[in-house]
């Protein structure tokens, strides 16, 4: 009963919004169970709503969405989008808009740009417990794994053993929880990359190549 009048609220909000929203489309490799109708959050308040999911021609997926005039202000170049379970409902996905560290250059109505990726939403849910430094593994983590997509050269392979080892390093000083949560969350993105990865060197014969980072792996899963 109360999720339905919080629905109802919620409704009134958006429809006082409806006529001159500023509308947004935010581009996501994967919506997940996203679908028209679902809340736009910011701060915990809903602040717009989900009009459209649709496919790109790259295979990615654009959220179109209408927020309150109000908070027109508050998106900008700097603001980060992502797909998380809706705070009301958790059967439900949402939409939640976090401000960026600057103030950053406010966008104009229509602007496209790119939602966050798994590795902010990691760290958001982190936050409450992060320790000093975690947000430099996650950096690190997410710079490695972008290289990771590409076929590096040979000579690059060192440079990434490196990153690995460093990667390590910094996971050993966080905090446990910290750790399991990297462990349980990230490491098996990173490990399912690397596959891949092994795949495409074992098609042009370089399947060597990648043995240190297999092995640097191995300790990081091991910390």
């Amino acid at each position: 009963m109360r999720y339905k009048i919080w629905l109802l609220l919620t409704a009134i909000c958006l429809a006082g919004c409806s006529a001159g929203g500023f509308k947004l489309q935010v581009r996501f490799d994967d919506t997940g169970q996203l679908k028209k109708g679902d809340v736009v959050y910011f701060q915990n308040e809903a602040v717009g709503s989900v009009t459209a999911v649709n496919k790109t021609d790259q295979n990615k997926r654009i959220a179109a969405l209408k927020i309150d005039k109000k908070m027109a202000g508050k998106v900008t170049d700097q603001t980060l989008f992502f797909i998380d379970p809706d705070p009301r409902e958790n059967l439900r996905s949402a939409v939640v808009m976090v401000t960026g560290k600057t103030e950053g250059t406010p966008l104009k109505n229509g602007a496209i740009v790119d939602g966050a990726g798994r590795v902010f939403v990691f760290f958001h849910r982190l936050q409450n417990q992060a320790q000093e430094g975690l947000q430099e593994v996650l950096s690190q983590f997410d710079r490695f794994s972008q290289r990771l997509k590409k076929i590096p050269e040979s000579k690059e392979f060192r440079q990434l053993e490196t990153d690995l080892k460093s990667l390590a390093k910094k996971m050993a000083a966080s905090g446990e929880a910290a750790r399991e949560s990297i462990q349980d969350e990230l490491i098996p993105q990173l490990e399912k990359q690397l596959d891949l990865l092994k795949d495409r060197l074992k098609a042009l014969g370089r399947e060597k190549e990648i043995e240190p980072l297999e092995t640097e792996m191995k300790k990081i899963r091991s910390i």
